[in-house]
């Protein structure tokens, strides 16, 4: 997973904050809820 993080840094600057924001919610579990929105 971190090596698709790396490469999507080079691929998208705005898509990196999406897709740490998925991992960190999914890291965290359903404990907020409402940080997926």
């Amino acid at each position: 997973k971190s090596f698709t993080l790396t490469i999507t840094v080079s691929t998208s600057p705005p898509q990196v904050a999406t897709y740490t924001k998925a991992i960190k919610v999914t890291v965290d579990g359903p404990r907020e809820p409402r940080s997926k929105t």
